[in-house]
């Protein structure tokens, strides 16, 4: 099956980062509800923390504090509060203390950094009208495409203007067809978390894209030499690891049978068991196989 589905090793890298990418988002905001945020209004550091984590990931070997996306996501709300925040502002005194750097960067900026692996944190802002547009389009078409025949910017009054609200997510794709989004209002809304926006228009003038990155030179010697080395070790491993796929077991921690990683089914971050039918995470290192096999089937159809 794996075959059917890449054919380099090139691919083959890119395949992994997409699907270890899909699986920790979902992870690090399943459990976040809208429900919470009517209350704490922290959306800007959980776009942020996911942002920043992913950044420092792809520092392979990196010296130093190395914090998870809950201690960022912390950090960053007992500086700011729990009532909204200036990203750009929180971006700004953060991203120093761990070696990286952000700008803010137009649509055609935020799609460079993506082709690049690099998610960026977008916010934008509707009125309250618009808001009730945008929940009710997601609540009827969770997988669907917003387009600007559902929620059009566009209409608002000039005179005076209407006031608005800020959210923050963190866009993680784009095709031809649409740009793609994680919110943080758990894996219940919409598509497991993810929505999608037929294009930047859509989400008006007022939608802001920041860029968090690195540069080589921020890298200790030590660094700079693990990242020299990292592609053709990752190569390798991906090469071997998907070429044992199809033979892999896993155990159902439910039922305790052991089944073929390819008999089961389910999302990136919940699978089911082909024995014993019930749900379980695969938040443990042995459940990325899982994921990685969920998210190469789902290619192949």
């Amino acid at each position: 099956m794996a075959k059917s589905v890449v054919c380099s090793s090139d691919a083959l890298s890119e395949l992994l980062v997409s699907a270890h990418l899909n699986v920790y988002i979902n992870r690090t905001t399943s459990g976040v509800r809208a429900k919470d945020q009517e209350k704490d209004l922290t959306c800007y550091a959980i776009a942020s923390a996911v942002v920043l984590h992913l950044a420092m990931q792809r520092i392979h070997g990196r010296e130093g504090e190395y914090p998870s996306f809950d201690e960022l996501k912390d950090e960053m709300i007992r500086e700011h509060g729990i009532r909204r925040a200036h990203t750009s502002e929180v971006l700004q005194k953060i991203c120093p203390k761990y070696r990286l750097h952000y700008r803010k960067v137009g649509i055609k900026g935020a799609k460079l950094a993506i082709v690049n692996k690099r998610p960026v944190v977008a916010k934008f802002y509707l009125t309250g009208d618009e808001w009730d547009a945008f929940e009710n389009f997601y609540d009827t078409n969770p997988d669907g495409i917003l387009t600007q025949n559902d929620l059009d910017v566009r209409k608002r009054p000039t005179s005076p203007p209407p006031g608005t609200s800020g959210h923050a997510v963190v866009m993680t794709s784009y095709n031809s067809k649409c740009l793609t989004f994680t919110n943080s209002w758990g894996e219940e809304w919409a598509d497991k978390g993810f929505f999608r926006v037929q294009n930047a228009d859509v989400l008006g003038d007022q939608l802001e894209f920041f860029d968090v990155y690195w540069e080589l030179d921020d890298l200790t010697e030590k660094e700079q030499e693990k990242y020299r080395k990292y592609g053709s070790e990752v190569a390798k491993r991906l090469i071997e690891f998907l070429e044992g796929l199809e033979f892999a077991k896993y155990t159902c921690p439910e039922c305790e049978q052991t089944s073929l990683v390819t008999e089961f089914t389910g999302t990136l971050s919940k699978v089911q068991c082909p024995k014993c039918f019930r749900d379980f995470s695969t938040s443990d290192n042995a459940g990325n196989i899982l994921a990685l096999n969920v998210y190469l089937t789902s290619l192949s159809r």
